[in-house]
């Protein structure tokens, strides 16, 4: 068996999986591929390239399918900035 007490915390009752992992659990919902992409897109995002940034939307609409909020927020965000192009 485990070392230790078990501890349960109340305050997760309720609370969405991802923010249990990080909060309670100390571990990324997102696996380290996934947090690279991410960081990869704000950053094209914030330097005004919004080519390199559809790209990386792209490739993450194809690993987390297009219903995930963070595909959806990229898309969004992207169509925003590029509405006048």
């Amino acid at each position: 068996m485990g070392e230790g007490p078990v501890f349960s915390p109340t305050h997760s009752y309720g609370v969405d999986s991802s923010r249990v992992l990080e909060e309670i659990m100390n571990a990324s919902p997102r696996t380290e591929d996934i947090q690279r992409l991410l960081k990869n897109l704000s950053d094209h995002v914030a330097e005004g390239e919004y080519a390199a940034a559809r790209s990386v939307a792209d490739e993450l609409r194809s690993e987390l399918g297009d219903n995930d909020p963070e595909v959806l927020r990229a898309r969004t965000l992207l169509e925003f900035l590029t509405d006048d192009e």
